[in-house]
């Protein structure tokens, strides 16, 4: 009994991490990438990450492969949440080759269940935007590509400050969903 509560022990404090990809579900042989353009990739996956966590300032991700980083604090326990937006090639099965992203949500920290829960939510609600985009396209193959304007600037924390702020606004019943929808897409626009 004492070996398995000190298992149990070190398996909270070590944490837990998650990580989910719209590439791929399951074992599928078949891949599904999103034929929407790159800034539009960003901008479902800035909307997501400021949706699911709001109020928490949000970093880029710069590099080879560039998104987004927020943490989830939940008392003393953290978990931070990753979007990465990955730039591909896909070729159908007819050999027509579609230019794309997909993406791919991970997490990890010490809250096991508060933290992996929003990154499930995470997950789900960028999975849910970019199917709702209606340009989800299964592919045989799949390759890495490049940015289509890799100088081009990811929104920035205030931008999600300014994202949440407009979201609590609609949450208390203060602007219509119609006012939301208008000032978001006014908002995107100037990024």
């Amino acid at each position: 009994m004492r070996n398995l509560l000190l298992l149990l022990a070190s398996a909270l404090l070590s944490g837990c991490s998650t990580h989910f990809t719209t590439l791929r579900d399951g074992d599928a042989s078949e891949a599904t990438i999103f034929a929407i353009d790159d800034e539009h990739a960003f901008r479902l996956a800035f909307e997501a990450i400021a949706e699911t966590l709001p109020g928490r300032g949000i970093t880029e991700v710069k590099g080879p492969v560039r998104g987004y980083f927020t943490t989830f604090r939940f008392v003393l326990d953290t978990y931070s949440q990753q979007v990465l937006v990955f730039p591909v090639m896909g070729r159908r099965e007819g050999g027509e080759e579609v230019r794309g992203v997909y993406y791919e949500v991970s997490g990890s920290g010490s809250s096991v269940v508060q933290g992996r829960a929003k990154n499930v939510a995470l997950f789900e609600l960028l999975n849910q935007k970019a199917r709702a985009t209606g340009n989800p396209v299964v592919v045989k193959e799949v390759a890495a590509a490049s940015y289509q304007n890799p100088d081009q600037a990811v929104p920035s924390g205030d931008l999600a400050k300014k994202l949440t702020e407009l979201k609590a606004l609609r949450d208390q019943g203060l602007i219509t969903e119609q006012d939301y929808e208008a000032k978001k897409a006014d908002l995107l626009k100037r990024m």
